[in-house]
Parts: C-alpha cells; structure tokens; sequence
C-alpha cells in the first residue's frame, strides 16, 4: 500500500480519518451482504478495496470520493463507475437501493443524520461503524449512551450489529475496533416526522438527566408542555429515558 502512495503522491489525511481496508476478507463479507443487480453508492472509495469486489453485484456503482489524488486513482483504475469528486455531507444524495462505506469515524454522526434526512433516497445502508458509536444507535431508554443519534435511527431504519471488526483490518491501524451494521429505512419512515423529532431531540437532549417538563421549560417548548399538562406522569419522566415512540408522540404535537 505504501508503494501505491508514493506512486500517486498520495499522504493519508488525518483531518478526513483517511483509513483503507487492507483485509480482502472483510471486503467479500460486506459484498456478500449485497443482492446482485443493485444500484449502490460507495462513500470514500479510497484505494478501490471494497470498489474492486462490490463493482461485480452492481447494476450501477456511484462512487464519492472527496480526495482528489484518491479520486483521480479511482477514476484511472476503474471504468465503469460514476464518480463523484466532493464531500458526501454536501452532496445531493442520488437515489440507490444501498449505500456503502467504511466511514471515517470523525463524521459518523453527521453522516447517520444525513441518511436519516434523505430516508426516501435509499432502502439498506451497510456500514463499519466505530464500535462505540454503533451500540449508541442501538442503545435503549435509560442507558448511558441513549442519544438523540439512537432516537432518530431507530426512528428511520432497523438497525443489525452483524459483526465486530479488527482495528488490524485496517491502514493506519485505528485505536478502536469496528462493527459491520445494516441499517435498512422502515417502511413507516416520514420525512417530515424525521425533520420535527430532529429539532425536537437535539433540544431535550441537551437536558438528558431532566424531568421532560424542566427541559421543555428550558428548550422553549412552552406550547408543547401545555399539550401535556393532562399527562403528569410523562412530564416527570427523565429525557434520557422517553423510548422512540414517546418522543414520534411529541414531534407530532409540535
């Protein structure tokens, strides 16, 4: 892998938590997840590992790719790819049945949050996520890394933990180990609902360990708490602890 840096001038980027797959085996067990004939996006091509084994399941391969040395690589080594030279946060999402990545764990929540926003873009998502962020998403009411991230993707998607990932699978070898995860968009999924439970939990949850009448006191939620002066019992529940379903309950009342 060096050699091929060296060859393309290429340095891996630390403020975009550049890392490339280097075991061949974790690139066929994400490509086995894929049915044939499918329209997939790939986030961070890098140096082709995952392009190189998914490219032979695809109807149509977009690649994004924000590195431009990475992307010129990308571009001269595969033909039959669409690329896309820029950020993924920016970009207006293309529609496909499945998205791909090894994201860089930097933008792991910015990047969840996208796909949670474009909902009707996409159907399955397959993900190696940091390990820690990932048991976030699939975390329960009361737990300690119960987030608004948990909320909003166990809103949108039903999320499967398929398997841990060694940091060795990877160059530069990371701190942390991974988990390959499926996010597919449930069929209930709303954008619009997406959009108000968005600004609603990153409101309530700045007050997590509170009763919900004092963070909706302190968030500016005035009308929403005299929506539910005739529910005292959920007013004293603490924020951190209101499961997906309470928190569906209240967007709708905003």
């Amino acid at each position: 892998m060096d050699n091929i840096f060296r060859k393309i001038g290429f340095t891996p980027k630390r403020k975009w938590g550049q890392r490339f797959i280097v075991d061949e085996g974790l690139a066929f067990r994400v490509a086995g997840i894929l049915p044939p004939n499918v329209d997939v996006i790939e986030v961070g091509g890098g140096l082709g590992a995952l392009t190189s084994v998914i490219i032979k399941k695809t109807r149509k391969l977009t690649v994004v790719e924000i590195d431009e040395k990475l992307a010129d690589y990308l571009e001269n080594k595969f033909d039959k790819i669409r690329l896309i030279r820029g950020d993924f946060l920016q970009i207006e999402l293309p529609r496909s049945d499945y998205i791909v990545s090894a994201l860089p764990y930097s933008i792991s929540k910015p990047f969840i949050l996208k796909l949670v926003r474009d909902g009707s873009k996409w159907r399955h998502a397959v993900l190696i996520l940091q390990k820690e962020f990932a048991e976030k998403l699939t975390a329960k009411p009361c737990e300690e890394n119960y987030r608004e991230i948990s909320v909003l993707a166990q809103y949108a998607c039903n999320i499967r933990l398929l398997e841990k990932v060694s940091r060795k699978c990877f160059y530069p070898e990371p701190r942390v180990d991974s988990i390959l995860s499926v996010l597919s968009v449930k069929d209930s999924y709303d954008e619009h609902t997406a959009r108000l439970l968005e600004g609603l939990t990153s409101r309530l949850f700045n007050y997590k360990n509170r009763t919900l009448r004092t963070a909706l006191n302190l968030g500016k939620l005035s009308n929403l708490l005299q929506n539910l002066t005739t529910n005292p019992d959920l007013l004293k529940m603490r924020v951190g602890c209101l499961d997906v379903m309470g928190f569906i309950e209240l967007a709708k009342k905003l």
